[in-house]
Formats: C-alpha cells, sequence, structure tokens
C-alpha cells in the first residue's frame, strides 16, 4: 500500500499530519527544505499522528514517507 500523508494542521508551532498506510508496516518519515535534501524526523508504524515541531526559521517544509 502507498503511504498517504492527510489532514494536516498548524498550531504552536507545531505541524502535524496523519500517516496511513500498510497497517502495522513501519516508516520513515522525511522532511525538506528544498526536495533535494532530506532528514530523517520519525519512524512509525502506520496508521499515525505524526507531529513535526518547526524550526522558527523554516518558511516552508516538505514531508515524505518511505517504507521501512
Amino acid at each position: 500500500m502507498v503511504p498517504v500523508l492527510s489532514d494536516p494542521s498548524y498550531s504552536s508551532s507545531q505541524f502535524q499530519f496523519y500517516l496511513n498506510g500498510a497497517t502495522n508496516a513501519s516508516y520513515i518519515i522525511l522532511a525538506s527544505t528544498n526536495l533535494v535534501d532530506w532528514l530523517p524526523i520519525s519512524t512509525n508504524i502506520a496508521p499515525a499522528l505524526i507531529t513535526d515541531s518547526l524550526p522558527a526559521n523554516t518558511p516552508c517544509r516538505y514531508y515524505r514517507a518511505r517504507f521501512r
């Protein structure tokens, strides 16, 4: 199953979204500010609520999930 990141929300300098994928499958969540350099921010078992505390100087951030 292809992972889906859905229902994004932002509050109090935290960005949240849901990770939906194969049940009980492990996914690495990666973040990037330029779509070239990706950093892992968490590893989760689907389904999961992902929370990212954004740095204050980050104007935009992109996310992707990779099967672990």
